[in-house]
Order: C-alpha cells, then sequence, then structure tokens
C-alpha cells in the first residue's frame, strides 16, 4: 500500500516510534502466536481453557486484544498446547 498524503506518511513514522504503537504491536504478535498454536494442535478455546486452567472468557478477551495477557498466563496458555515462551531483548 502506497500512502501518498504527506502529512499522513510523518503522522504514521512518528507513530511507528511510539512506545504506543510498539507496545500493540507486540500484543498483536502475542495473539498472532496463539492463534497460530491453536490452529496447529487443533486445539479449541473450550480445550484451551480445559487444559491451561484459564477461563475461556479470558481467553476470548485475550484474542479480541480486549486484555493483555500475564507472561503467567501467556506461559499457561503455550504449555497446555506444548509450546514454550521464549523471550529476547533487543
Amino acid at each position: 500500500m502506497t500512502i501518498k498524503n504527506k502529512e499522513v506518511q510523518k503522522w504514521l513514522k512518528k507513530e511507528q516510534t511510539s512506545i504506543g504503537f510498539k507496545i500493540a504491536l507486540a500484543e498483536q504478535t502475542i495473539i498472532d502466536c496463539i492463534f497460530a498454536a491453536m490452529d496447529e494442535t487443533s486445539t479449541s478455546k473450550a480445550e484451551l481453557a480445559r487444559r491451561s486452567g484459564v477461563s475461556r472468557k479470558t481467553i476470548e478477551r485475550i484474542l479480541s486484544a480486549g486484555d493483555s495477557p500475564t507472561v503467567a498466563t501467556l506461559t499457561r496458555l503455550l504449555d497446555a498446547m506444548k509450546y514454550k515462551l521464549e523471550a529476547k531483548v533487543l
């Protein structure tokens, strides 16, 4: 997609360096990883809730970007699908 409006281009460039943008991008990446793991393991939200001990309502809020999971919750979700959480500071 090409953005032609110079003001929009300037705003977007500024936004991409903001902490809010970086947090939103990290949260979306986490959500995408959970969905990918669910897809690869054929795990439904109900099954993930059962295996992880995290309520289905909480899982639905996380996957709809309504809640940011704690590291503990994210670890429980991933463990339930035989994945591990790995973090890297760049």
